[in-house]
């Protein structure tokens, strides 16, 4: 047992076996499979994760599987395909750059089906980082499940695969082929690789979505830290932050659940600049921002310099997405080079302007069966 197994222990974040469905659905599904199609592509829009409800529920995880600590996301174009054939056994192929998350993925759908056949699966992120706040992971998942469940005939109904892979998720660990870490999901990114847009999220429901609005974009920046595999960052964040949390409770959870709901509100009245200023209110907050503190030294100084850079460019939305630590800033377009400009003068010049994503999934029929 390493230090970083030493830790996670001590939160009870354990291993989870590849292709071990802990969490079966109940509903939502059948096990009569149609197998119209020989090959589907599924491509899903990546989330950036802007603020929490309950805190909380980033440390316990429920009897359900799940992490109920609710999200307001953002839908963002880096995209992550899955390209899935009917094959004779289940098999991730060698060009899946992350093919644990991959086979756990095709494993747990098909046996929620009862699906005895197996598939050639090839899943990717397109673009090349992980562990920055993006969802790459969790929409690996979504894009893997959303094809086979395709490929059967949709056995599954697509707005119960949220919870489902939340309820079992896990993230790999560099070196074990054998074995995921529990990593927190609450059936965000997923909702996100459906429907697109803004996004709040609850008990792994979608309660709320708006568009964003047109003319914005987003600019990224990734400032330089330590990039561990997914057992690494995750006791990153259980050892610098969870006794953190815990000591900070109830004020903390009191905050987060009032900003959570005026940013609800903003979201239900379709208004970016509520949205916004209930974010800027959270990343406020000093013991929120100590959390990324902990994990990230410097991040908290860095990200108040680089917001009052910012004002003068009004923009839409800024934070830190999901564990960090990636700074998201949504703006006009028109300003982006400005905007970057502020990253770089504080140091950060690992920098993405990816568009938004308003819409979800995009399914392609590569061949038909018969």
């Amino acid at each position: 047992m390493d230090e970083h197994d030493q830790i996670l222990e001590q939160w009870n974040f354990k291993k989870v076996k590849i292709g071990n469905l802990v969490y079966p659905l109940v509903g939502g599904y059948s096990d009569k499979i149609n197998l119209a199609y020989k090959k589907v592509r599924t491509t899903v829009p990546g989330r950036l994760f802007a603020l929490f409800k309950n805190i909380k529920g980033l440390v316990e995880q429920e009897k359900t599987g799940e992490f109920n600590y609710g999200e307001v996301s953002f839908g963002v174009n880096l995209r992550t395909h899955a390209d899935v054939s009917l094959y004779d056994t289940l098999h991730v192929t060698d060009s899946s750059r992350r093919p644990s998350i991959v086979r756990h993925a095709a494993e747990i759908t098909r046996k929620q089906v009862n699906y005895q056949g197996g598939f050639l699966v090839e899943a990717n992120n397109d673009f090349p980082y992980r562990h920055v706040g993006s969802g790459s992971s969790a929409a690996l998942f979504t894009a893997t499940a959303l094809s086979i469940n395709k490929l059967l005939g949709d056995p599954i109904q697509n707005d119960r695969l949220p919870r489902f892979l939340a309820q079992n998720y896990g993230e790999e660990i560099d070196g074990d082929h054998d074995n995921l870490i529990t990593v927190q999901c609450t059936g965000g990114t997923s909702w996100m690789g459906l429907v697109g847009g803004i996004i709040l999220v609850d008990k792994s429901q979608l309660k709320y979505r708006m568009a964003i609005p047109e003319g914005l974009g987003y600019v990224i920046g990734v400032p330089d830290y330590e990039k561990p595999d997914a057992k690494g960052a995750m006791a990153r964040e259980a050892g610098g932050i969870f006794q953190d949390i815990m000591d900070k409770l109830p004020e903390m959870d009191k905050f987060h659940k009032e900003v959570f709901r005026e940013v609800e509100l903003a979201i239900k009245d379709s208004d970016i600049l509520r949205v916004g200023q209930g974010i800027y209110k959270a990343f406020s907050y000093d013991p929120f921002m100590q959390l990324f503190e902990n994990m990230f030294p410097g991040i908290k100084e860095l990200f108040w310099k680089l917001r009052d850079k910012m004002q003068k460019h009004s923009p839409a939305a800024m934070f830190i997405s999901s564990a960090g630590p990636g700074i998201v800033t949504l703006c006009d377009k028109h300003k982006e080079k400005e905007v970057m400009d502020c990253y770089e003068q504080l140091g950060i010049d690992y920098l993405l302007t990816p568009e938004v994503a308003n819409n979800g999934f995009i399914y392609e029929v590569l061949e038909k069966n018969g």
